[in-house]
């Protein structure tokens, strides 16, 4: 642990710091931290893709080197750019962002709603807390983050900018146990385990 255990008696002077620090020694950073996935989130887009119908591993996209939504514009990392046509395969990758933005914004149609990207969140155990042999207190759902209440989820049907979420950004915040959670229901042909 990143306090000393031998401090850890309730109503010491030590005690009582360790439950201040700003640093949250006591948080347990994998059921209880919630971040923004980044890529990794790229997973669960391409699953949307693919469940919807409209895309396969093989369908064709044009990398732009940029993506605009909203106003606001998404590039590659790095400004990298990747010329002429990539598959879905190769954009997944090479983590493409300008690809799983245009993935995002076509597959959420309304520009504001994604029941698709929300209902594939669902399926992953997004919104639920993992059903995890520890006190419920100790452990947090993932899903967007409500930016007017810290702490807090929005709901599945709530307002999101649909391209920066399907690159893992926007308000997504999640557990590193979830992130977990869907790297091994992909090798495992789509079903979510139970961790233990």
């Amino acid at each position: 642990p990143t306090f000393n255990p031998n401090a850890a008696v309730r109503g010491t002077k030590a005690w009582l710091r360790t439950l201040r620090d700003p640093n949250g020694p006591l948080l347990n950073r994998v059921t209880q931290g919630r971040y923004p996935p980044g890529s990794t989130f790229k997973t669960v887009t391409a699953a949307a893709a693919l469940a919807s119908g409209r895309w396969t591993p093989d369908s064709t996209f044009v990398d732009t080197g940029a993506f605009t939504e909203y106003g606001q514009v998404i590039r590659n990392d790095n400004g990298e750019r990747f010329p002429g046509h990539v598959t879905l395969s190769f954009a997944l990758t090479k983590s493409i962002n300008t690809v799983f933005a245009q993935i995002g914004s076509q597959l959420c149609g309304a520009k504001d709603r994604c029941p698709a990207l929300q209902n594939q969140m669902q399926a992953f155990g997004m919104y639920r807390k993992p059903q995890l042999d520890l006190p419920s207190d100790q452990v947090v759902a993932s899903g967007l983050g409500d930016p007017k209440r810290p702490g807090h989820l929005l709901s599945t049907d709530a307002q999101l900018d649909p391209a920066r979420t399907a690159i893992g950004q926007y308000t997504l915040l999640v557990t590193p146990l979830q992130m977990a959670l869907v790297a091994a229901a992909i090798a495992n042909g789509g079903t979510v385990m139970r961790p233990s």
